[in-house]
């Protein structure tokens, strides 16, 4: 069994699910859920961004948290904020040094290519 943190408005809550369903689920993206303009719970999943080469992966939840962080500070915009952090674990992967990430304005340019634009 491992745990799955899932995102409800502001509030962070954990689950427990077994691993070999986590880790499918968390090979394709990540999901949000939030209260939509009417009050009711809505669910968006957002795709991962696709890494030609894996080199590391130490870091990528911490990266992926903190994109999620700005990506919600920067936007207010949960949808957003998984692109972000979906961006910034996929960067971290790609290397061993810190060198791996991006600039704010090449990791806009990553979201874009991989999401579209912003509706």
């Amino acid at each position: 069994m491992g745990h799955a943190l899932c995102t409800l408005g502001i509030t962070t809550v954990s689950v427990l699910v077994p691993w070999r369903i986590l880790q499918q689920f968390l090979e394709r993206g990540c999901v949000t859920f939030f209260r939509d303009g009417s009050g009711g719970l809505a669910e968006e999943f957002v795709d991962r961004i696709e890494v030609e080469h894996v080199v590391d992966t130490t870091g990528a939840g911490d990266s992926f948290a903190g994109g999620l962080a700005y990506g919600y500070l920067a936007y207010r915009d949960y949808v957003v904020a998984c692109q972000y952090g979906n961006a910034m674990g996929a960067q971290r992967v790609t290397g061993t040094d810190l060198n791996v990430y991006l600039s704010r304005e090449e990791t806009e340019r990553q979201i874009l290519a991989a999401y579209g634009p912003r509706s």
